[in-house]
């Protein structure tokens, strides 16, 4: 998290915010559907808004700004339930990996939209490596949830969906 806040200091863009990006979350949306509520967790600052259809609500652990909701998905409570949850650029700089995973699960009714490098090492911009097996491995754990769709955007980033296989209860 201080290689986020050091590059939000020092002015320096995120690239999830570039127009490049921006134009690209349209795709993935048109590939993996949204439902009509959207959790958009590490939102920054909520770029992606325009694209969901319905209720939108987007947490960050690091506000861009006052009109973003300050949560941490490891420990986010609510009674509210999303059909889809949206995780851009956000997984490798999380504080609990199998927390986080564990809780997006439990807020989800339908999909959870994932967009992030695997085999990247440790560096300044990345807290920790995320293997695609690791991330199989906590999704997919309890038969819950099933990964639908894997793509590489760029060399080792990946659009990876999961849909929930049965119904909550």
């Amino acid at each position: 998290m201080g290689n986020l806040m050091a590059r939000r200091k020092g002015g320096k863009p995120d690239n999830a915010h570039s127009p490049k990006a921006v134009s690209n979350y349209k795709r993935c949306f048109e590939i993996c559907r949204l439902g009509n509520s959207v959790l958009d967790v590490g939102c920054g600052d909520r770029n992606v808004k325009e694209f969901c259809p319905g209720e939108y609500l987007g947490i960050d652990a690091y506000p861009a700004d006052d009109s973003v909701i300050k949560a941490e998905i490891e420990t986010f409570d609510t009674e509210k339930r999303f059909d889809s949850i949206i995780v851009f650029q956000v997984l490798d700089g999380l504080y609990d990996l199998k927390k986080a995973i564990d809780n997006m699960k439990l807020l989800c009714t339908g999909n959870i939209i994932i967009q992030t490098g695997f085999d990247i090492l440790a560096d300044q911009y990345h807290t920790f490596e995320i293997t695609e097996k690791l991330l199989n491995d906590l999704m997919e754990d309890g038969d819950w949830f099933i990964q639908t769709y894997r793509e590489e955007l760029s060399p080792k980033v990946f659009l990876v969906e999961y849909k929930r296989k049965c119904a909550t209860t």
